[in-house]
């Protein structure tokens, strides 16, 4: 099985021959890993190009007909895509999220809690969850973004609470 793709403007290529058990990895044509994997679903390819290091980590799943190839850079990981066994790429990319997004998604998420559930509030917190998720954007965007969206989901949800007080009142 033969797959390519691009990452950081480099054409990666994998090629995993079944019968042989070689496994080869090339960057913009060159081979730069390579090395027998005998019955195994996993492996990994650790090399240097440009003066980075890199792991290209494989995986086979071959109950769902899955091919997972997973590169990472300096430890940190840059590409994850779920291959056919044909060595297409499923249209679903995964998006990589950002550790610190997680902490506007927790924020958006604990409404719900908070309010003790109801409708609003779990629509609310879900989806200022979602939207701080779904940020596909430049770093510094994506962080004023999902600040502001927190912000938001948070004045609306006070502005509830405000509200449904008044009417308990009267």
């Amino acid at each position: 099985m033969k797959t390519s793709f691009t990452c950081e403007d480099k054409e990666f290529v994998v090629d995993c021959n079944m019968f042989s058990a070689k496994e080869v990895v090339y960057v913009n044509g060159k081979v730069l890993s390579q090395k027998k994997n005998f019955l195994k679903l996993k492996s990994a390819h650790i090399f240097e190009y440009e003066g980075e290091s890199y792991e290209l980590r494989m995986q086979f799943r071959f109950l769902q007909g899955v091919f997972n190839v997973t590169l990472l850079k300096r430890g940190q990981e840059v590409y994850d895509q779920d291959f056919s066994m044909q060595g297409k790429a499923f249209a679903t990319k995964k998006v990589l999220i950002p550790k610190w997004s997680y902490i506007f998604v927790v924020l958006c998420g604990i409404i719900p809690f908070v309010s003790l559930g109801g409708a609003l509030p779990v629509l609310l917190g879900m989806g200022g969850a979602g939207i701080c998720i779904s940020t596909a954007m430049p770093t510094l965007v994506r962080i004023v973004l999902s600040s502001v969206v927190t912000v938001m989901v948070w004045v609306l949800f006070i502005f509830l609470i405000a509200a449904i007080r008044s009417f308990q009142k009267a």
